[in-house]
Order: C-alpha cells, then structure tokens, then sequence
C-alpha cells in the first residue's frame, strides 16, 4: 500500500476476477464524492475505467481497472533508456487525446502527473485522479 497526502492506494485487488487498484479516502466524503460522480459520468478510452466503490469501517474505496505496466511515474523510473521514439508518442498522443476529451467537455484535469497516467501491457495511458477536477463553464 502506497500512502500519498490524503490518499491510500492498493494494488492486486480481484473483484469479478478483475485485478484492480483500491484509491482510498480516509475521512474525505466531498472528494470521495466527486470522483464517484465524474467516473460515472466521464466514460471514455483514454480514462481509467471504474470499477465500483464500497464503505468499509468509514473509509470510502474507489475501485479502479488495474493496466499492467502501472504508473507512468514508474515506468520511467524503472526503464529511464529504454522508453524508445514509437512508445513515446504512443504515450504522449494518448495524453493528448485525454485532455482534448476533458477540454472539450469544459473539464480541467488540475493534477495531471506521471503519477496519475497508467499505462496498459500497450503503452496506451489512461488518466486517473479527478479530485482536484473542476468543470468550468464557458461565458
């Protein structure tokens, strides 16, 4: 288990036979909240595909798909010189896709990070972590 600020995340969790990762929020109902509501409402390939959430012992869990080569973050950090031209764009242009879906649906990402981009067994990235997420409304 990985703690960061406010936020616990697990790895090798199976529900229905799918591997997932528990995104925990000790304490924090408002931003439970509104991760719930944006990955019910936000379905789209370059988004980290939800799962379910339970409560358990006043610790709310979201639940999310599991992609194989895990962060971006990681990634990196463990193939610094191998990362070669083709999976770089396949990573930067997945990136990209994301955030035109999210702008074009006047949504601001806010903490887009190596750390908040998975990876599949592909190299496709997927964004996760919609707390500090805002819509904005265009005048």
């Amino acid at each position: 288990m990985i703690q960061k600020g406010i936020t616990l995340l697990a790895r090798g969790i199976y529900i229905n036979n799918q591997n997932c990762i528990r995104i925990s929020y000790p304490g924090n109902e408002l931003i439970f909240d509104q991760q719930i509501r944006f990955y019910l409402t936000n379905k789209y390939p370059s988004i980290m595909p939800f799962v379910g959430y339970c409560y358990e012992n006043k610790i709310q869990h979201i639940f999310l798909e599991n992609k194989s080569n895990g962060t971006l973050k990681d990634f990196i950090e463990n193939n610094k010189n191998q990362i070669d031209l083709t999976h770089k764009l396949i990573i930067s242009y997945g990136i990209a896709h994301a955030m035109n879906y999210l702008h074009g649906h006047e949504i601001i990402h806010r903490n887009l990070k190596p750390s908040n981009i998975y990876l599949d067994s592909n190299f496709y990235p997927y964004l996760s972590n919609f707390y500090r997420a805002r819509q904005i409304k265009m005048p």
